[in-house]
């Protein structure tokens, strides 16, 4: 049935409803019969196939629902074979995650999904071209199948080029914050743990994008570089302790000219506006020192903080002509608490609307 209705939305998301409850063990709670039996049925090589090709070649409701039963059946076998913790030391054997697995014999076809150019859609602020719910669930499925660190998988994954083509979307939408956060903690993953894939990731141009966007003007890319800055931070930070890393990043290069120059800049602005460091302390003049000249004998608790919310409004500086430039164009909902930070370094301000949404997300997500 999830087959054959080829644009029935209800239907593939009801099954994949009732397999994810089955592949997470919910069923015999609910229903009050044992799943033992439908969950090995599931991670039959013939079932498997059948799902990961709806997962490629379904409809997009197909593949959104097929793609939500595939990771379910992944995560669920991880709980199974490391039930305390997920040790990227150990090696895993693959018989542990038959759906992972699977997924790794069709990433070619995955691959072939984040490749397809999106059509731009029209929207109030002109037109935009949007990362779309099927495109982020095939990104957090491979994350997912890559971090399990099967050594036969990854290998695949390196041979079809999969991290390439993940960080490559990820710089390829810098205004999808959602994107961003779920890739950030994988690329963090490979870095520190290898995963088979560490060589792979700077072996292409990860590094040149990272100084690219820190550096960059747009405005689209300023929405990135508070993600750029912090993964900038993270392989510094490796490099200190990973011989590997160390030698990726080279020495003398143009890296080391980033992490000295425009990045030691960004960190600086940084711990003076949060109300730290030692340069440049007379031109970040504090909301304390305002407060001392406007009343010396206000008690010390009822200082304003250095960093406030009201210097976070956004402007893009345009010309009349360009200001309907699709490339100033962006969504304000779409800034991270990260990215907020980032732009505000370089004197930027967001509308309060922006930190009321991100606040929210973050209450939701704790």
């Amino acid at each position: 049935r999830f087959e054959k209705e080829k644009e029935d939305s209800f239907v593939h998301d009801h099954i994949a409803e009732v397999m994810v409850s089955t592949v997470t063990r919910e069923v015999s709670r609910l229903q009050g019969f044992s799943s033992s039996f439908h969950k090995q049925r599931l991670a039959s090589d013939p079932i498997l196939e059948r799902i990961t090709k709806c997962a490629y070649a379904g409809c997009e409701s197909m593949k959104r629902a097929a793609i939500s039963i595939l990771k379910a059946s992944i995560d669920a076998s991880t709980e199974d074979a490391l039930p305390d913790e997920f040790n990227y030391d150990e090696v895993v054997d693959e018989d542990s995650f038959p759906a992972a697995v699977m997924v790794g014999s069709h990433f070619s076809d995955f691959v072939g999904l984040l490749q397809k150019d999106p059509s731009s859609v029209a929207t109030t602020a002109g037109r935009i071209i949007p990362l779309g719910r099927t495109r982020l669930l095939v990104v957090e499925l491979l994350c997912t199948v890559l971090l399990r660190g099967i050594p036969s998988v990854n290998e695949a994954a390196v041979k079809h080029g999969v991290v390439d083509e993940l960080i490559s979307t990820f710089f390829k939408f810098p205004m999808n914050n959602i994107l961003h956060s779920l890739l950030s903690p994988f690329i963090h993953a490979v870095i520190e743990k290898d995963l088979g894939l560490r060589s792979t990731l700077f072996g292409g141009n990860f590094l040149d994008k990272i100084m690219h966007v820190s550096s960059s003007d747009i405005a689209a890319e300023k929405v990135l570089r508070g993600h750029a800055v912090a993964l900038a931070n993270m392989i510094n930070d490796a490099a200190a302790r990973v011989d590997d890393v160390n030698s990726a990043i080279g020495q003398g290069g143009k890296w080391s000219d980033f992490t000295v120059g425009k990045l030691a800049e960004i960190r600086s602005i940084e711990d003076i506006q949060l109300g730290g460091g030692t340069d440049g302390v007379e031109s970040a003049k504090t909301s304390e020192d305002e407060m001392e000249e406007e009343d010396e004998d206000e008690e010390d608790d009822s200082k304003l903080t250095p960093y406030s919310f009201s210097d976070f409004r956004y402007d893009v500086d345009v010309d009349e002509e360009e200001e309907e430039s699709e490339e100033k164009l962006f969504t304000s909902f779409e800034f991270g608490m990260g990215n907020l930070v980032s732009a505000g370094r370089s004197g930027g301000k967001f509308p309060i609307c922006t930190i009321v949404y991100e606040l929210q997300q973050i209450s939701v997500r704790k």
